[in-house]
């Protein structure tokens, strides 16, 4: 399973090597997680799409996790869920202290 996070409303014109750090960040806080499973970056894609408006930018940073199929099998899930968002948040937030950093994780359930 891979899972794709990604981090909104990052300040504008981040330097490249601010970027991988702080993917190397989220990364750690990912597969701190044991119950996912997910061994390093392999597992997981880390997108920071630009903002096309500058208003807001710095204030709030919102960090998306897609995890579309990851916890079929999992017992306690809210629980994961909790421990993941709270994990990515707070590194997020180490890099950015003056933001208000929101972090969510995006379900998608099927029915067969």
């Amino acid at each position: 399973m891979l899972v794709v996070i990604k981090v909104w409303c990052l300040p504008p014109n981040q330097a490249e090597d601010d970027l991988n750090r702080l993917h190397r960040v989220i990364v750690e806080a990912v597969t701190s997680v044991t119950e996912l499973g997910l061994q390093g970056e392999d597992d997981l894609i880390c997108l920071f799409p630009p903002d096309l408006m500058e208003y807001g930018l710095r204030k709030e940073i919102a960090v998306e996790i897609n995890t579309d199929g990851l916890f079929e099998n999992l017992e306690q899930t809210q629980e994961v869920y909790r421990r993941l968002r709270g994990c990515v948040r707070g590194s997020v937030q180490e890099f950015y202290p003056e933001a208000k950093v929101r972090c969510f994780v995006a379900v998608a359930i099927f029915a067969d």
